[in-house]
This record gives structure tokens, sequence and C-alpha cells, in this order.
């Protein structure tokens, strides 16, 4: 049994449109993308009708063949979601660069197109191994317009046990294109728990136990209901019609190995700066790859809608190999600021020119991780994680369980 994890970063010049292949080791089962359109790590900022960002996942089928199994959403100054590329700098009528993903022996390659002489750069954090046995995807699914179970294929992968949401606010079939509104939202499930996080136009909100989607102030809001051998069952208990309340959303299907261990929770960022510790409620868990996910806010839940547009996604590795893209829309002024870093796996964008709570990881260890917070703290922001097990070596494994560089 194995589990390997490698989280990286990739840089695009002005070279013309080709490829470029990433040995890591292993065969990856799916690749997720994290970015915005600027090489560098500063915060970027945006007045009008604007802001740009791009996340996606991909599912590579055969070597050096373009797979079909793609998905992405992003800003690109109107939302927009579509299965051809897995990172999309502007939308199709625009289009700037757009990637796709094949495998290689050990890795993977990485097809890009190039329409403009843009300097852009992009995290990934890679999945693979026997212990994750099975992984699919399902963007047929939109949230319906009624309340009441919605059963939800699993892409063919039986007795699903974990499952990753993408909103992007897009209604209808994808791919879609030219919602005005910023509407990023993302949710990790599993039979036990569930961490969710949705924004729309200048409103945020998560929170642990339903997966909400946000339009306006308004919400849905869905409970678990059940995995079974083929379906997610979710209850959704509010219904908001029309709009982006009825969201298309992309999901990907995992099935962990029996016993390996995996983790979805939370944890409350402290009121002053420096290290700390942060523990697993399994202290058998050892971590070789943690997805991080916040709408920045120390409340959550369907009664605490907070101001402002916000969104953070991270992650890192065995290694301690980190990335993270966040996102920020000004309350009811169409101001926008994206920041993309390699140091960071969380960032609480908090005015157009601001970044205050930063958090890092320091270590990972059986049980739990080491973090920093640094720059401004005191907002004691949630943050959500998905943490997965099979430890950590420090060079190419040929152990059963182990992070590959």
């Amino acid at each position: 049994m194995s589990f390997f994890a490698k989280a990286g970063t990739l840089n695009f010049d002005t070279a013309p449109a080709g490829f470029t292949d990433q040995v890591i080791g292993f065969q990856p089962k799916i690749i997720f993308i994290i970015g915005i359109n600027q090489l560098s790590n500063t915060l970027s900022t945006q007045n009008g009708n604007g802001g740009e960002f791009s996340i996606g996942w991909g599912i590579p089928a055969s070597i050096a063949t373009v797979s079909s199994n793609l998905y992405n959403s992003g800003m690109f100054g109107t939302m927009a979601q579509q299965p051809y590329y897995v990172y999309d700098s502007g939308t199709p009528a625009s289009g700037k660069i757009q990637i796709a993903l094949s495998l290689i022996t050990n890795g993977f390659r990485v097809t890009t197109t190039k329409n403009t002489a843009g300097l852009f750069q992009y995290g990934y954090l890679a999945l693979g191994g026997t212990d994750l046995e099975a992984v699919n995807r399902n963007d047929t699914t939109s949230i319906p317009s009624v309340t009441g179970i919605q059963t939800i294929t699993s892409g063919g992968v039986a007795n699903p046990n974990l499952a990753i949401l993408n909103f992007s606010g897009a209604t209808g079939a994808i791919p879609f294109y030219g919602n005005s509104s910023s509407h990023p939202g993302m949710a990790f499930i599993d039979p036990t728990q569930i961490f969710s996080v949705a924004t729309s136009a200048n409103k945020r909100v998560q929170t642990q136990g339903a997966v909400l989607n946000l339009t306006a102030s308004a919400y849905c809001k869905a409970l678990f209901s059940a995995f079974n051998a083929a379906n997610l069952q979710l209850n959704w208990t509010n219904i908001v019609v029309g709009g982006s309340a009825q969201s298309a959303i992309d999901y990907i299907f995992m099935r962990m190995a029996s016993g390996f261990k995996y983790e979805i929770g939370e944890f409350q960022l402290p009121a002053t700066a420096g290290a700390f510790s942060m523990n697993f409620a399994d202290p058998l868990l050892n971590p070789s790859a943690v997805m991080f996910l916040s709408a920045p806010t120390a409340l959550e839940g369907e009664a605490n809608i907070q101001n402002d547009a916000k969104v953070s996604w991270g992650w890192v590795d065995g290694l301690l190999n980190m990335y993270t893209t966040d996102f920020y829309k000004q309350f009811s002024v169409s101001n926008f600021g994206m920041a993309h870093r390699n140091d960071f796996v969380f960032q609480n964008i908090t005015a157009l020119s601001t970044v205050s709570e930063k958090l890092a990881v320091t270590g990972l260890f059986g049980g739990g991780m080491n973090l920093d917070l640094s720059g401004t703290a005191g907002l004691q922001s949630k943050v959500g994680y998905l943490a997965f097990g099979g430890g950590t070596a420090p060079a190419l494994s040929t152990s059963d369980y182990g992070f590959v560089v």
C-alpha cells in the first residue's frame, strides 16, 4: 500500500505554447491547480470589474494523451467554469494561457496555449499511490430548485468516502461563462465531516457540518445525508431559487483504502503572531499532505454571513512545499485583490492593499502540524483543512508509505 503527494510551482514566461514535463517520482491520479495571473508574490489589486484567479483539477488518464477529464473555474472579469483546462487566465473569448494535463512516466505533462506575453505562476498538488484506490469527477449536477435529498453519482467510483466540491457561481451546464459576480467556493466532505466555504458578490461564509452556497446575502444549505455504494446524498434544507443560487458544481470523488487515515476539520488562528501547534482529532494520522480552505473570519455558519467576498486556498506536502491563492472583493464596490505565494498556506486579504494574517507550516508530525502565524494577527480567522495520512520521507520513496520528490 502507498500514498504519495507532491506540491510545487510552475512558471510561464514569454516562450511559445508547448509543454513542460514534471517528473515527481510517481504517477499522479489527480492534480489540483491554483494561481492568479501574475508571476510575483506581491498583492495584486484591480479596480472595476476585474479580479483574476483560477482553480482547477485534472485526472490524467494515459501517457502523453491530453486528458478530457479536466475542470477549471475562475474569475477573469466574470466568473466562468469549463471542462477543457485546469487553468485558464482568461475566458475563451479572450483566452490567454490555458493548461491541460497528461501523464508521463513518474510524472505529468503540462500542455499550454499562449496568446499573451505575460509572466504567470501557478501551484500544483499531485496525489497518487495505491491507497488512493479510485478517483473521478462529476460535472453534471446543479443545486436543485427544491428542498430535499439530492443524489449525486460518484463518476464510477464505487463506495466513495471523500468528496471535494467546487462552486463557481456559474449557473446551468458546464461550460459556462459570463456571470458578473464573484462566487468562488469549495467544500470538503467525508462520511462524518463537512467543511464548506462560499462567497457571493460581496459576502462570505464558512461552516462545518453543512454545504452552503451564497447568492447575495441569501444562501442554499445542504446537510450530509449519506455516502452509499455509488453516490453522495445531500439533503438540501434551504433553497434560494434563481441566478447563481442554482450553481453548477463540479465534484471530485475519491475512495481511500480501508485503514488509510485522512481527516477534515478546522482550527482557529491565535490572537498573537508566532509559532503554535495544531493537533488532529486522530493522533495516529501522520500527514503527507494537507489542503487548507477558508473564508477568513472568526465566525461561521449562515447566521454569520460576513461582508467582503474572501476565500483562501492552499496546501503543503511532506517536505513543506507550500502554495496559497487568495481572493478578495470589497463590499459593495467592484474592487478586487488577489495574491499567491509559495511560502504560506493561508492569507487573509483585508483591504485592497493589505494582507493581515499569514500562515505557514513549519513541520508535520504524527498527530498534527507545527504552524507559524505572521503579519497582522488578531482577527483569529478559522481555517478548514483536509489532511491525508501516509507519512513523509526525505527523498524518492521506496517505502510502503511516503512522500516523493
